[in-house]
């Protein structure tokens, strides 16, 4: 989601000693396909001199919140300045902690499990992530036979794949909890509407439709040790 000009100032960008507020530009992203949520606040500075620049660095727990809600609890993982004449620009880009869970390898020893519900393997998984907690959602089943990781597997993608064994979805909430879950099907009870329609909601938007990695037909490839499952399959 991107924040309107009207909302810019109730965004708030909370550190472990300051509110940072003033923010030119906003955008947060959540979806149901990626762990993580995204953020990126543009401001421009008066003079190069000016505190902001000096109060964030990479890797600062930071809080953004619209209004009263905060919407990604996590990290900063990248800054970008420029110079010129009469200004000086900042772009903090971060992201919620789960995103620890993307970028580093599991690692556990053993890396396998047997006779193991999936909610286990991912506490065990998640435990060296203080930030990161496992929170209630869909039951996972019945427990896998065996799990075992494979060789530089990110966490996040380990839990993915424990997640398909189980015809799960991973996700998080922002704020550095990860959940199973299955996609929703209901529909948002109020219509999006854009001004021209009348007391629309939509100020600005962009849309775009491709069929970029979309086919006519797709193949599973499975294997069985028995005639009755390659009858299945």
């Amino acid at each position: 989601m991107a924040t309107s000009e009207g909302t810019l100032a109730s965004v708030k960008l909370y550190t472990d000693s300051q509110v940072l507020s003033g923010w030119e530009s906003v955008t947060v992203t959540r979806s149901i396909t990626e762990l993580s949520s995204t953020f990126t606040l543009s401001a421009t500075e008066q003079h190069p001199t000016d505190p902001l620049r000096r109060t964030i660095r990479a890797d600062t727990p930071v809080s953004v919140a619209l209004g009263d809600d905060v919407v990604v609890d996590g990290w900063v993982y990248s800054l970008s300045t420029a110079y010129q004449p009469a200004a000086h620009s900042l772009s903090v880009t971060g992201a919620d902690f789960s995103l620890d869970l993307q970028q580093c390898s599991a690692d556990r020893s053993p890396g396998h499990w047997e006779g193991q519900r999936l909610d286990q393997i991912a506490r065990d998984l998640l435990a060296p992530f203080p930030k990161t907690r496992l929170l209630a959602g869909e039951a996972t089943g019945q427990p896998i036979e065996k799990f075992t990781l494979r060789t530089g597997e990110s966490v996040a993608k380990a839990l993915t794949r424990g997640a398909r064994l189980a015809g799960l979805v991973l996700t998080g909430d922002g704020l550095g909890g990860v959940r199973f879950t299955t996609p929703g099907i209901a529909v948002a009870p109020t219509a999006l509407l854009r001004d021209a329609q009348g007391a629309g909601r939509i100020r600005s938007a962009i849309i775009d439709e491709t069929t970029e990695n979309r086919f006519s037909s797709y193949k599973v490839v499975g294997q069985t040790d028995s005639s009755e499952g390659a009858a299945a399959l």
